[in-house]
């Protein structure tokens, strides 16, 4: 027999293609941002945040771990793995643990890894 889980206790955090936020936002859970969003992101765990290829971000993100599709301009601080997709375009200053960029991304940014 299955187990059903109810909406609300799932913890996770999605933004559709069509989302124009504009803010300070505090999430957890796994995140995927599909829709644009200017202003300042706190993950406050250690899940997974996705930039799909349809998002843009404009602002600070502070995550664990990133997968980047999508576009991303501003700080992207890290406590864990960026991975930079060739569909993607990451621009400004950048601090993490790793970071993996794939043939094909346009990177233009200041950064910086953890030892």
């Amino acid at each position: 027999m299955s187990e059903i889980i109810h909406l609300k206790d799932q913890d996770y955090s999605f933004f559709g293609r069509g989302a124009k936020l504009k803010g300070e936002f505090n999430l957890q859970g796994v995140t995927h941002i599909a829709g644009q969003i200017e202003g300042d992101i706190t993950m406050t765990g250690k899940e997974k945040v996705t930039i799909e290829p349809s998002a843009l971000i404009n602002g600070t993100l502070k995550c664990h771990d990133i997968e980047i599709f999508g576009v991303f301009k501003g700080e992207l601080l890290s406590t864990g793995k960026i991975t930079v997709y060739p569909s993607a375009t990451l621009s400004g200053k950048i601090q993490a643990q790793n970071i993996s960029i794939h043939p094909g991304a346009v990177v233009n940014m200041e950064g910086k890894t953890d030892s």
